[in-house]
């Protein structure tokens, strides 16, 4: 059971009997769609106060796409070859990204363990931004210094070798992992025990947001940079007629404007919104002790009559 909380009162009005004619004769709403539950206002409440937070990952998980699109057309054309016999296939790039996130989750449960409790949530969704910026700088330097030794050498395929690839997809797998698992904890805890299943649902919308996001700013940059004269900055077959790098910064830029954001706003209200979660829990176990969890719980007739007399 939801305790009622003063956080986005104008809410509340969902909940209130404005004409006793709109319950039964069991006080339950007649319509739904015209009057709620305390319950659901409060669940609702609960969802409205993790969106700061889960739009700022939207942003973070933009930057981490990128590796696993740009990322693989860079190592096609780099050199790929490990000794005179066998060469790397440019999707194996995304096993680094993997082998790094699994590492960085072992010692981050290790060091938990050891320690005996965890890292603040806005002290983690820092470092997380803090790392997509560095990844998508990373990439860029890389991109510029490929470009130019294909152009010297006037082909194709850069003779560069794809190991400078392995940082910015290290820094990919860490910006996941610091950042899935960050946004993952922050929604299970700030969600009710009936609502663990929305926590889920609403940290892979995020995932698939942040593509449909990234595929539009590449379209954006793409109109915006195509000439009479000359080719867009992206676009093609050939990454070497084309400006990688230049976009690589852009979204090195978004990801600032996003770490703004969350540390100006965002991580104020993961402080708040904490606050009040563990307050919550307080109150529910002060509430339904010693008595039983189904003695704590109103049926819905005293719910609608609570909002009837309140009104």
């Amino acid at each position: 059971m939801l305790t009622h909380t003063d956080r986005f009162m104008f809410l509340d009005k969902a909940a209130m009997v404005a004409d006793p004619t709109e319950l039964d004769n069991q006080g339950i709403a007649k319509n739904g769609w015209r009057l709620c539950s305390l319950q659901q206002v409060e669940q609702l409440k609960c969802l409205v106060a993790v969106l700061p937070v889960w739009v700022s990952g939207i942003g973070c998980f933009i930057a981490m796409d990128q590796q696993s699109t740009f990322g693989i057309l860079q190592a096609m054309q780099m050199d790929r070859a490990i000794g005179s016999h066998f060469m790397i296939p440019p999707g194996w790039m995304n096993i680094t990204s993997m082998i790094a996130l699994s590492i960085w989750i072992f010692i981050y449960e290790q060091e938990n363990n050891k320690k005996g409790y965890e890292i603040d949530h806005a002290t983690k969704n820092k470092h997380w931004h803090f790392v997509s910026i560095l990844c998508m700088l990373v990439a860029g330097i890389v991109e510029k210094k490929r470009r130019d030794s294909a152009l010297k050498h006037g082909s194709f395929t850069s003779p560069t070798s794809f190991a400078l690839l392995l940082p910015q997809y290290v820094l990919s797998g860490m910006t996941e992992a610091f950042a899935a698992v960050a946004i993952m904890e922050f929604l299970t805890k700030q969600m009710p025990e009936s609502m663990r299943t929305t926590a889920g649902a609403v940290f892979f919308l995020s995932l698939s947001i942040a593509s449909y996001i990234g595929a539009l700013i590449v379209n954006i940059i793409h109109k915006a940079t195509t000439k009479t004269d000359q080719l867009s900055w992206l676009g093609g077959q050939d990454l070497n007629k084309n400006r990688l790098d230049y976009y690589y910064y852009i979204v090195a830029a978004l990801e600032v404007l996003n770490f703004v954001y969350f540390n100006f706003f965002a991580s104020h209200f993961v402080l708040s919104s904490s606050a009040g979660c563990e307050k919550r829990q307080l109150e529910n176990s002060i509430a339904c002790h010693p008595r039983t969890l189904s003695e704590c719980e109103p049926n819905e007739e005293e719910k609608g009559l609570e909002m009837h007399n309140n009104h």
